[in-house]
């Protein structure tokens, strides 16, 4: 027997830039439409967009607020669907969360973004948990694009994502002296034209 419960993510499409744009002196370089970032550059703004995005997270109503603050300013807001079915013991969170930076300013590998949906990241997957929390499965699908602004001048461009992240989360034990869970996998595919393949570990310590 199937046991479905659907609950819908509590935040609205739109959502407010809180980051303001500086003004230009005269002698400021124009930069082109359509610059192009480097492999490093790339890997980059693929692991501080999963940080900021919170792609690794196994709660789909994980956001609770409109709006989150990004690092550096600007915020990053999702809406979406979750639904649950359980059947026996394996229970699966399915989700689409669609994510959209608004000069999003956050810094990865020593690189400083600010990053705008054109027009957003869409997260399509699922969660699997098996019995009490012994295995937790992760398993979505990572597409759309987002403008991206960095270094000086100014170089700026878009990015198209097509991304798979695959892992799984270890809980800690319950005499264990440490409290957070550690989540292993990969997330990769193509990114700015640039084929990416960075360990769920690695994000966001670079």
């Amino acid at each position: 027997m199937s046991l479905r419960t659907r609950f819908p993510l509590r935040f609205p499409a739109a959502l407010v830039a809180l980051l303001a744009v500086a003004a230009c002196d005269d002698d400021t370089v124009r930069p082109a439409d359509n610059d192009t970032l480097s492999q490093a550059e790339v890997v980059a703004l693929v692991d501080g967009l999963a940080v900021v995005g919170r792609l690794t997270d196994t709660d789909p109503d994980r956001a609770g607020e409109p709006a989150l603050q990004c690092p550096l300013g600007g915020v990053v807001g999702f809406s979406g669907t979750a639904t649950a079915d359980s059947t026996g013991n394996t229970r699966v969170l399915r989700s689409e969360i669609v994510m959209t930076p608004q000069d999003c300013r956050f810094a990865a590998d020593g690189v400083t973004f600010t990053a705008n949906g054109a027009p957003n990241v869409r997260q399509t997957g699922d969660v699997t948990i098996t019995g009490f929390f012994e295995q937790i499965d992760l398993d979505y699908d990572i597409a759309g694009a987002v403008d991206w602004e960095t270094g000086s001048p100014v170089r700026r461009g878009t990015c198209a994502l097509d991304l798979d992240l695959v892992g799984e989360v270890e809980l800690p034990g319950v005499e264990s002296a440490d409290t957070v869970a550690v989540v292993r996998g990969t997330l990769s595919g193509a990114a700015c034209e640039t084929v990416v393949d960075l360990s769920l570990e690695s994000l966001g310590k670079g």
